[in-house]
């Protein structure tokens, strides 16, 4: 199948769907900037350029450069990984009316992942007569070095994601897709990604509808606020000892990209065993940029939020997001559970003359119900998802707050398909007991290729879809509701708070989520302010 954009023709291949032998086609490796290399290490993605001939568009870009902690930490992709995929459920030029468009962004904490259809394949959403799109983007300080220069400002990673939207825009309507209706998704960082970029005047006009999985910017992980710092860290890792910001991003250039990479990882693995905590970890991720000209973030997250422009959205977690959190840490566990101070002390603001105290009342919570193995991990499991997720809550009271609609939920499904549960079964099956560990809700929108053997009985089909409607209906309408669905999902406002609990069943739920523990916390807070 042949398509003609604005950079030239290229041709796809037809698929067929795992759940129904639905035919479909994909339009994998789109290049939609030029190759951030040399010259364009750390700066803003330049658009590509025209192309002569027909492009093969029939094979999966390779991931952006990076070590695959899903395969064994192997070193992938490649420096040149700015490209995305396109997936149409009918010939395009067999589509009359564009129909409505969905671009999702990965997660990985900004260091990993792609856009990979092994990972994210279209084979369920086909089913339900949208466009989606999945996009690679810049990670890790390849994507997200920011030394306040113009040959290095910041933020490359989104300002990637935004240049795939514009060639969306651009080209989209040529797939059957309606460039008027666009709705940007992604999960954990990706999640995060689209909250920037519904907050960045930059990315005005280039969607019109924003689901949120599992990451807002006020997430303590989605957000650094020390990238200069950060960056000569990074230097002296490789051996470059000045502090002139100009003269270490030409020392960068030159580098090969290995060695960049080897050192923002051992930057990592020091910091996560120093503190026990992976936002402190991350040591590249979006920040404020002082070039003011072009900037995509112009101030921290909390003040950007308080006048976020009305988006349509969907917005949730899920129960067990600390889970797959805390198994990172596995082999830290008992140094953890002995001394919570790290995990405390790098990630509130509390003085070191309260920290005991607060150690202590955390303890009292948390640990209630004794020190078994299985109450110690849903103890660290409840910990760590109130932790780095529990101000999910005053972030969406602004999107509330700004008149958009906004529909809340919590993924608890605790199903065959999940990938946590999969992958890690056999080691720690006891911690499988409940719940919907962070990530397993997108094995129920995107077909999991690379997971083996994957499961499809009559409740996890019912959750793919649940979940494909909900979604896709959003995307068409801005409304998630429809005949299908058994119940109606009721828009969260501020004053009156409520969520859609997803499971092999939907229930609409009165209250907030994480009320719990944001009580906790925010008690813990005013005490010790």
């Amino acid at each position: 199948m042949e398509v003609e954009v604005k950079q030239g023709k290229l041709v796809g291949i037809k698929e067929k769907s795992v759940l129904n032998g639905y035919e479909y086609y994909s339009f994998l490796g789109i290049p939609y900037a030029q190759p951030p290399i040399d010259d364009l290490r750390f700066r803003p993605p330049v658009p590509i350029d025209k192309w002569n001939g027909v492009y093969e568009a029939k094979k999966e870009p390779a991931p952006c450069y990076q070590y695959d902690i899903m395969n064994n930490n192997e070193l992938v992709g490649s420096e040149d990984c700015l490209y995305l995929n396109v997936f149409t459920p009918a010939a395009p030029s067999d589509i009359k009316v564009p129909k409505a468009v969905m671009v999702f962004i990965h997660g990985g904490g900004f260091l990993f992942g792609s856009s990979s259809p092994m990972t994210y394949s279209a084979d369920y959403l086909m089913n339900y007569d949208v466009v989606l799109v999945t996009v690679n983007y810049r990670l890790h300080a390849l994507g997200f070095l920011n030394m306040g220069i113009e040959d290095c400002p910041g933020n490359c990673g989104l300002k990637d994601q935004m240049t795939a939207f514009q060639w969306i825009k651009e080209n989209i309507r040529q797939f059957g897709g309606d460039p008027g209706n666009v709705t940007i998704f992604g999960e954990s960082a990706g999640a995060s990604s689209v909250h920037w970029h519904m907050l960045s005047p930059l990315s005005k006009g280039l969607f019109e509808k924003a689901i949120l999985q599992s990451g807002v910017t006020s997430c303590a992980w989605s957000f650094s606020s020390n990238p200069i710092e950060n960056g000569f860290r990074l230097g002296r890792y490789l051996g470059f000892e000045e502090k002139d910001p100009k003269m270490l991003i030409e020392f960068l250039k030159k580098q090969p990209v290995k060695n960049i990479l080897d050192a923002t990882t051992k930057m990592y693995k020091d910091t996560l065993n120093e503190l026990f905590g992976i936002a402190a970890a991350i040591p590249f991720a979006p920040s404020v940029e002082t070039i003011k000209e072009n900037a995509f973030i112009t101030d921290v997250p909390e003040n950007l939020c308080k006048n976020i422009p009305p988006v349509p959205t969907i917005a949730g977690i899920n129960d067990k997001e600390g889970r797959l959190i805390f198994l990172s840490l596995m082999e830290k566990i008992v140094q953890i559970q002995a001394d919570l101070t790290p995990v405390i002390k790098n990630n509130f603001q509390f003085k070191d003359s309260q920290l005991r105290e607060v150690v202590n009342e955390v303890k009292k919570y948390y640990f209630a119900n004794g020190g078994s193995i299985s109450a110690t991990f849903s103890a660290l499991t409840d910990l760590y998802t109130d932790i780095y997720f529990r101000k999910f809550h005053p972030t969406i009271d602004y999107i509330a707050n700004s008149n958009a609609p906004l529909y809340v939920y919590q993924f608890s499904f605790n199903g065959d398909l999940n990938p946590t549960k999969r992958l890690m079964l056999q080691p720690f099956k006891y911690l499988f007991a409940e719940g919907a560990s962070h990530a397993d809700e997108l094995a129920y929108l995107f077909y999991p290729k690379s997971l083996p053997d994957p499961k499809f009985g009559k409740c996890e089909t019912k959750v793919i879809e649940n979940m494909c409607t909900l979604w896709t209906n959003f995307a068409k309408t801005g409304n998630p509701n429809g005949e299908t669905i058994s119940i109606e999902w009721k828009p969260y406002t501020s004053e009156k708070s409520c969520y859609l609990q997803i499971k092999d069943d939907l229930k609409l739920i009165q209250g907030s989520l994480l009320e719990k523990g944001s009580t906790f916390w925010k008690k813990i807070e005013e005490k010790y302010k």
